[in-house]
């Protein structure tokens, strides 16, 4: 199954910036800019392509235990 883990986009943001600009976004366009522009474009894959997905606002813990639950349900309709 392909989980996609999501957050709010600020926040996600906020924690790719924790260690200064990553390599991965465009030189010529400041953070903000360049990280709207990938998130809007990549969205839209881990949606289509995703089985379920799992806002990422709580604790680690407590993700992980929503993903285990949707994986259960997911086992359960598939049998």
């Amino acid at each position: 199954r392909l989980v996609y883990i999501t957050a709010l986009r600020d926040i996600v943001f906020a924690r790719i910036m924790q260690n200064g600009k990553p390599t991965f976004f465009s030189e010529t366009e400041d953070p903000i800019t360049a990280f709207t522009g990938l998130w809007e474009e990549r969205e839209i894959i881990y949606q289509k392509f995703a089985h379920f997905t799992v806002a990422n606002s709580d604790s680690i813990e407590q993700t992980v235990l929503k993903i285990f639950k949707q994986l259960n349900i997911h086992e359960e309709k598939n049998r």
